[in-house]
C-alpha cells in the first residue's frame, strides 16, 4: 500500500521538528513554496530579460547569458534557483539543467577544471532522463581522449565493475553513462584518483580544443532538444559554488577570472551562484563588467511583508497548535528577512518548548534568539563589533565583506546604502558590556 503524502501544515511535534530542519527538502512540495516576487525589488524581471524571456517566450536573438547569482547565506538562493529551473524548463523557453555541485563533487575538492566535468555530466544525466541522444561525436571525442590514458581506463573499469556488480564494458558510451551517475563522479573526484588527476590535467592543457568539441556537441544536442519539444536553447543553473568562499576563495577567482574561458565561450546560457561579497570585493568587482549579475534580496520586514514571511513557517507547521498569540510575529521580526534564520529561530524555540503543550511562547522564542545571537557574536572580532556599533558599514573593505557573508550585516534589495546589523546582534551592540 503506497504511503500517503504528508499534508502540511503538520500538528504532530516530531513531524513539526522534522519540517523545520534546514535540510528539509521542499522542492517537490509545491504548497510549501512562498512566492516573494511581489515584495522584492523588480530585479527578477531584469534577470528574465537577460535570459531573453519576453512575454513568456525565448527571443531567438537573445544570445547566451552568463550570469552570477548572489545573495546572503540563508536568503533562499537554492530554493529560488530550483524554482527558476522549473520556470525556465519549458518548450518555448529553455531545456534547463540544474546542477547541485555537491551532488557531484565535494566543494572542498573542487578545482576550476571540474566545471567542464560538471557541465558534461549533468547534461548527459538530464538528456538521459528525456531519452534524448547524448552520444554525439563531439562528446565522444572528449571521452575518447580521457580514456586514452591506460590507467584511467583501468581505474574506471574497476570502479564500474565494483559498483555495477558485473563486468563492465568500457568505451565511449560506457564512460558517458558513467558520467550520468552522480555517485560515480563523486567517488572518483573526491580523492586523488588517477582519473581526476588526468582529466583535470587534460582539461587545463587542452581547454580550447575541449570547448570547441563541447560547443559542437551542444549544437547537435540542441537540434534534438528542439525536435523533441523540450526547449529552444540550453541553460545550465549551477548551485553551490558560493561555498568556495569558505577557505577556497582562490579557487573561486580561478574559476571565474583566471580560468574563465569555458564560461565566456560556452554556447549555452549559464547561471552560477556566487558569494554576495564578490560584487564589492576590489579584487573581483570587475565581474560586473564581465558577467550579468542578479542579487536575491533579503525581504525587508514591515507591515506589508511580515504576514507573507510568516508563511515560511505556517505552511510547514500549524500556527494554532504551536504558537501563542503574537509570538510568530516576534520571530519574523528577529529573522531580519532571512528565511533560514527564521526557520532556525522557530526550530530552536519549539525544541525548548514546554513538553506538556509544545507551544512556543515569548520567553522561549526570546531565549532562542539570544542563543543564536551569542553564537553569531562569538564569530566576530572586536573590529567587526566596532564597525557594527559605529554604523559605518557602506565601504567595500575585507572586514565589511566578512560581515556581509557571515550575515552579521544584512543588505536589502541589493543596495549598498541599505544595510542593517542582524537583529539578533542588536541587544549586544546596544549593551555597554
Amino acid at each position: 500500500m503506497p504511503v500517503a503524502q504528508q499534508i502540511y501544515p503538520v500538528k504532530e511535534i516530531f513531524k513539526a521538528l522534522n519540517a523545520l530542519k534546514l535540510s528539509f527538502e521542499i522542492a517537490d512540495i509545491d504548497n510549501l513554496y512562498v512566492d516573494f516576487d511581489g515584495v522584492r525589488s523588480d530585479t527578477f524581471r531584469t534577470l528574465m530579460f537577460h535570459l531573453g524571456i519576453l512575454n513568456g517566450r525565448l527571443n531567438e536573438d537573445a544570445g547566451y547569458a552568463k550570469m552570477l547569482y548572489t545573495g546572503h547565506t540563508g536568503s533562499g538562493k537554492s530554493t529560488e534557483l530550483v524554482k527558476l529551473h522549473h520556470r525556465l524548463n519549458k518548450p518555448e523557453q529553455y531545456f534547463s539543467i540544474y546542477i547541485d555541485v555537491e551532488e557531484y563533487i565535494q566543494i572542498s575538492d573542487f578545482k576550476s577544471e571540474d566545471l567542464m566535468v560538471l557541465l558534461i555530466a549533468s547534461m548527459v544525466n538530464e538528456l538521459e532522463k528525456h531519452n534524448i541522444n547524448y552520444a554525439v561525436p563531439s562528446l565522444q571525442k572528449i571521452a575518447d581522449d580521457w580514456l586514452s590514458d591506460k590507467e584511467v581506463n583501468e581505474e574506471i573499469k574497476s570502479k564500474l565493475e565494483t559498483e555495477g556488480g558485473a563486468e563492465a564494458e568500457i568505451g565511449t558510451g560506457g564512460l558517458l553513462r558513467f558520467f550520468s551517475a552522480k555517485a560515480f563522479i563523486k567517488s572518483i573526484f573526491s580523492y586523488g584518483s588517477q582519473t581526476s588527476t588526468t582529466v583535470r590535467r587534460k582539461i587545463e592543457e587542452k581547454q580550447g580544443d575541449y570547448i570547441i568539441s563541447l560547443n559542437n556537441a551542444l549544437l547537435e544536442i540542441r537540434k534534438d532538444i528542439r525536435r523533441s519539444g523540450n526547449g529552444q536553447e540550453i541553460v545550465f543553473i549551477v548551485d553551490g559554488l558560493e561555498k568556495l568562499r569558505w577557505g577556497r576563495y582562490d579557487m573561486y577567482t580561478r574559476t571565474f577570472f583566471q580560468n574563465a574561458r569555458l564560461i565566456n565561450e560556452l554556447n549555452a546560457s549559464l547561471i552560477c551562484s556566487v558569494p554576495i561579497d564578490t560584487l564589492y570585493d576590489s579584487k573581483t568587482s570587475r565581474v560586473l563588467s564581465t558577467y550579468q549579475h542578479y542579487t536575491l534580496p533579503l525581504i525587508p520586514i514591515n507591515l506589508a511583508t511580515s504576514s507573507l514571511f510568516s508563511q515560511i513557517i505556517t505552511r510547514r507547521i500549524d500556527h494554532d497548535t504551536f504558537f501563542e498569540e503574537g509570538v510568530l510575529d516576534y520571530c519574523v521580526q528577529q529573522s531580519g528577512g532571512s528565511p533560514r534564520q527564521l526557520i532556525r529561530i522557530v526550530e530552536m524555540a519549539l525544541a525548548n518548548s514546554e513538553p506538556d503543550s509544545f507551544r512556543i511562547n515569548r520567553a522561549n522564542s526570546e531565549k532562542a534568539c539570544k542563543k543564536l545571537g551569542l553564537d553569531l557574536l562569538r564569530r566576530l572580532t572586536s573590529v567587526h563589533v566596532d564597525i557594527l556599533k559605529s554604523r559605518d558599514y557602506n565601504r567595500a573593505d575585507p572586514v565589511i565583506l566578512d560581515l556581509l557573508f557571515s550575515l552579521a550585516l544584512m543588505e536589502y534589495n541589493g543596495e549598498q546604502n541599505n544595510r542593517q546589523p542582524n537583529p539578533l546582534l542588536l541587544p549586544f551592540l546596544e549593551s555597554d558590556e
